[in-house]
């Protein structure tokens, strides 16, 4: 018999999806599954959408509990888990029938890997599960840890394939110890940073197999305070960089690179919000801790250090550039 794959799905008020997901992974083409649907305090339908698709299918567990955001439902999940692969799909997105078999086909394909990843198209578009087509050939690539690392800071576009927890599959040993922080964004990066310190390799299904799903009110797409998402970036590479291993350190430059962008974004939008004070002593923190490395880190071009040392200290026209900029 094939082994058993967990499939954990995080769970809050997502009705109007939630159905179309729960179909996606009910009609996987690899049928040996648990699945695993954390509710995390939802206020629609999404509870009794999942008591009801547990109702009608014997492979589902459904988790209740009070809401304490995303990363708490998925590490729920996790420890909750028994199969020896983990695939973490979010409730308002959707996939290919063939996604599950054919990433555990890759992580299976002889070289000793530990996670799958496929690509992913972004849409707005519902398209049917009908439409989706099957795949017939896959093509694959291996990804060593510096080609990891360069797609998690590389620029956005076919490389966020690599930043997301939901468009892969883990071998659970693996991860067995690692789990979500609490951030409340991006808890993906953080969670992908801390795991490629771990992996040597992966594979990439090139086919797309996942549809990101661009809906008004998503957790990535809600008109927040941007502050809030640049300064979850700033404390995930902070705090990377403080728990950074030896052999790690090869890509501080990375974390050092991202944590002063984010930094100058942070303060920039936070100027004239009355968290400014908060934000500005922390940044000061981080800036105290790091500048040496920073000032000396030879990957991060001259010029580029420079102007952000000289903005760090002047955050007022880092606020008014971006204004300008903007403009």
């Amino acid at each position: 018999m094939d082994p058993l794959i967990s499939v954990i799905v995080p769970v809050y008020n997502v009705e109007e999806y939630l159905p179309r997901c729960l179909r996606a992974i009910s009609e996987q083409t690899y049928r040996n599954l648990e699945i695993i649907l954390v509710d995390d305090g939802s206020t629609d339908g999404s509870g009794a959408i999942c008591d009801e698709f547990a109702e009608n299918d014997s492979r589902v567990k459904v988790i209740h509990q009070p809401n304490t955001g995303l990363w708490a439902a998925r590490n729920t999940g996790h420890g909750a888990a028994n199969g020896e692969f983990l695939f973490f799909p979010d409730a308002d997105d959707y996939f290919s029938r063939d996604l599950v078999s054919l990433l555990y086909k890759a992580i299976n394909s002889g070289n000793g890997y530990n996670l799958a990843i496929c690509r992913m198209k972004m849409t707005s578009i519902s398209t049917p599960l009908e439409e989706i087509p099957s795949i017939d050939e896959i093509k694959m690539t291996e990804k060593s840890q510096d080609d990891l690392f360069g797609d998690l800071f590389g620029r956005e576009g076919e490389k966020q394939y690599a930043v997301f927890m939901w468009n892969k599959l883990f071998r659970a040993s693996f991860v067995k110890d690692l789990r979500t922080n609490n951030y409340a964004r991006s808890q993906d990066k953080d969670y992908m940073i801390r795991l490629s310190f771990k992996l040597d390799k992966a594979i990439l299904v090139e086919n797309q197999l996942y549809y990101w799903f661009q809906r008004k009110g998503s957790l990535s797409h809600e008109h927040v305070a941007w502050y809030l998402f640049h300064g979850c970036r700033a404390r995930i590479c902070y705090s990377n960089l403080m728990n950074l291993p030896e052999d790690g350190r090869r890509f501080s430059h990375y974390l050092l690179d991202e944590l002063y962008v984010r930094m100058l974004f942070w303060m920039s939008l936070a100027w004239v919000k009355p968290e400014w004070n908060t934000v500005a002593l922390e940044c000061a923190k981080m800036f105290k801790d790091t500048k040496q490395d920073y000032r000396r880190c030879r990957e991060i071009p001259l010029w580029k250090r420079v102007v952000c040392l000289f903005l760090m200290r002047h955050p007022r026209l880092t606020y008014w550039l971006r204004r300008v900029s903007r403009n």
